[in-house]
């Protein structure tokens, strides 16, 4: 039986990529055969490789069933957490637009090209970004332009233009859009000064009204786009400077200063550090998800006993903050809950949903989260534990009652018509899906610690 595509890499007619064994495989067709062995022998790979900018991988004749379709395999070094750009903040998106660049630029001095230059080609292992399609690469053509120049500006340089603006809703932008933001949409959405920028001005929008003036035309001639090498890395330096230049300054928000102004005393901190350490150092695994992470502090414990941590929050300025102390092992993205990234492209299964994607963890924490749901965005208590359960094998929650501080401002605004918010409710509707092994108090307040797993 052979395994299971991934539905993501179907558009790929070089090949594609499947599962076995919790192994990755990217299969070689046929077509593709005598330039894959020239490209992975190639000092491009070799230099590649040495910089760690594309992942490891084993050539193999090993087919796995599929026929005269596929002429070989490689079993490539897995991604511990597949995320979307999407979910990724000013840095991350930066970082990766650079990594591209960097990646072609090296390509060029080989005598090689991308053939596509979409964020998605990038994944992140901890902190680090690599680029994962090994497919990308092709032979230069002497006088041929950059085939991805318009995919790499939608990808990567409109949103980024667009942040570094603060222009809002940029993510959400992103996600409606699975090959990247239309530059005419990108140019209409930036603000006038932004044609004084000389790389924006050519990049976006006059790239934009050329688009638009030439749509749906195929008769533009190839005699007339020929580029020197030259000129293409130039272009490569332009951009790469342009991007570097661009920042997003953060802004403090709500919940950014959290564990310097909340409810705890200082005994409560430490009771409640010791009571996740205990958890954590006695259920060690590969995966754990911190939703409503804050600053990161109780996923950096989390990171001394998991090999990854995917550290969630919907506030971009504490989850910069945690991207930015380069924790090797975690990896911060934002996710607002109420309304986390769903399945999209095509028949909704090309990229799957965060909540998809994050069922396969060991441990889920949710500390200093669940009244947010509950009363800040009017979650009934039995579906919070019906969603919990859905996404949690073994689940570390953390019940904040109505007398606490954080929930009186929750209320301050608004009737508190939240009847099943109590912590007797709490119990009785998780227990429906959950064994719950320890539940403590936090000394100095009413909150309440839960351990948890998931009934069988």
């Amino acid at each position: 039986m052979q395994p299971e595509k991934d539905q993501g890499s179907f558009r790929d007619k070089r090949g594609f990529v499947f599962y076995s064994q919790g192994n990755v495989i990217r299969a070689v067709n046929q077509s593709f055969q005598k330039d894959w062995e020239e490209l992975s022998r190639s000092p491009l790979f070799r230099k590649l490789l040495e910089k760690k900018r594309i992942p490891n991988f084993t050539v193999s004749n090993e087919t796995f069933g599929y026929g005269p379709e596929v002429s070989s395999t490689a079993l490539v070094e897995r991604v511990p957490f597949i995320t979307w750009p999407s979910e990724w903040t000013f840095d991350q998106l930066q970082i990766a637009a650079l990594l591209t660049l960097n990646v072609y630029k090296t390509a060029l001095k080989e005598g090689y090209t991308l053939r596509d230059a979409s964020a998605f080609n990038i994944q992140f292992n901890g902190h680090q970004p690599l680029f994962i399609d090994l497919f990308s690469f092709t032979q230069l053509t002497e006088g041929n332009p950059w085939e991805a120049y318009g995919q790499f500006c939608r990808h990567f340089l409109a949103p980024l233009a667009l942040l570094h603006y603060k222009v809002p809703g940029v993510s959400n932008l992103m996600q409606g859009h699975i090959d990247g933001l239309p530059l005419a949409l990108t140019s209409a959405l930036l603000p006038a000064r932004s044609k004084l920028s000389m790389a924006l001005y050519t990049h976006i929008h006059l790239h934009a009204k050329y688009e638009t003036r030439h749509a749906g035309n195929t008769r533009i001639e190839k005699s007339k786009l020929k580029i020197s090498k030259e000129r293409l890395k130039a272009v490569a330096d332009h951009l790469y400077d342009t991007i570097s230049g661009f920042n997003s300054e953060q802004v403090d928000t709500n919940w950014s200063d959290y564990y310097q102004n909340n409810s705890y005393s200082s005994e409560g901190e430490v009771f409640k550090r010791t009571f996740c350490e205990n958890v954590l150092s006695a259920h060690p695994g590969h995966l754990c998800v911190d939703l409503g992470a804050n600053s990161g502090e109780y996923a950096r414990i989390a990171a001394k006993y998991f090999k990854q941590v995917v550290a969630c929050d919907m506030d971009h300025t504490v989850v910069t903050a945690i991207y930015r102390r380069k924790t090797e092992n975690i990896l911060p993205l934002v996710i607002n809950l109420e309304n986390p990234t769903p399945a999209f492209g095509w028949h909704n299964k090309e990229r799957k949903s965060f909540l998809e994607r994050i069922a396969v963890s060991e441990m889920t924490m949710a500390l200093a989260l669940v009244h947010h749901l509950c009363i800040g965005n009017n979650v009934p208590v039995h579906k919070l534990a019906v969603f919990f359960a859905a996404i949690s094998n073994q689940l570390i929650i953390e019940f904040v009652p109505k007398s606490d501080v954080q929930v009186s401002r929750l209320l301050v605004t608004r009737e508190d018509v939240f009847a099943d918010y109590t912590l007797q409710n709490f119990k009785q509707e998780f227990e429906q899906w959950f064994n719950i092994l320890y539940a403590e108090q936090v000394p100095g307040s009413n909150r309440v610690l839960f351990f948890m797993q998931k009934k069988r």
